[in-house]
């Protein structure tokens, strides 16, 4: 309750109508070094910004990123320690795409820099499970959810790169941008979008329903 208060409140100093908000939560001010004695009280950061959100996702040109996920102990932590994921984005950016798909260790698919990654192949939705590194996304939990009510079959399942290459459909899901196709995988045309378009009007009216615009 205490950090709604803060959202509401930083959202009308900013005067934001149509935007997003951040809250990072750090350990406290204490000594420079890496110990966690002698911690003070955590510091809140809010941050609110405009920002305008379209009907549909921006498609999405992908690569496979060199850099992999390493350590699964941290991936499930919502945290601003996100090294390899800021390395796979610079390594998109300087390949002229949008984004680059993270692989594990065992060279299983984990998720997008940002975003939770979906694949739909032979009738049936997968997205990679938790124990292969990937971060429990709310829109990715809603978008499973979802997917049962309006009859697509999905499941939990480790995907490879070869998956990738060879899939029907492919979208991305976060909060910020919701669902967005997926066009291309390291220069792998993925013309489908039929699963994805019936996923966004689901949503949309989850939103409005939440809202009670409905």
């Amino acid at each position: 309750e205490d950090l709604r208060c803060i959202c509401e409140e930083v959202v009308m100093r900013n005067q934001v109508i149509d935007g997003m908000v951040r809250i990072y939560v750090t350990r406290g001010m204490s000594n420079i070094g890496l110990s966690g004695k002698h911690l003070g009280r955590p510091t809140i950061i809010a941050v609110a910004q405009p920002r305008k959100f379209g009907e549909q996702g921006t498609p999405l040109r992908l690569i496979i990123a060199g850099t992999r996920v390493e350590d699964l102990r941290l991936t499930s932590v919502k945290s601003a320690n996100r090294l390899p994921y800021v390395l796979a984005k610079q390594e998109a950016e300087l390949r002229s795409v949008d984004d680059a798909i993270l692989l594990n260790s065992a060279g299983h698919a984990v998720e997008l820099s940002a975003s939770n990654l979906f694949v739909y192949q032979n009738g049936r939705l997968q997205t990679p499970p938790l124990q292969d590194g990937v971060l429990p996304g709310i829109t990715r939990a809603v978008v499973l959810m979802l997917a049962a009510q309006v009859g697509i079959d999905a499941v939990e399942a480790s995907l490879s790169a070869d998956d990738l290459l060879h899939a029907e459909e492919a979208f991305a899901t976060n909060s910020l941008f919701e669902i967005s196709p997926i066009i291309m995988v390291e220069g792998h045309e993925m013309i489908g979008r039929r699963i994805a378009s019936r996923l966004q009007e689901a949503f949309r009216q989850h939103v409005r329903e939440e809202l009670h615009l409905s």
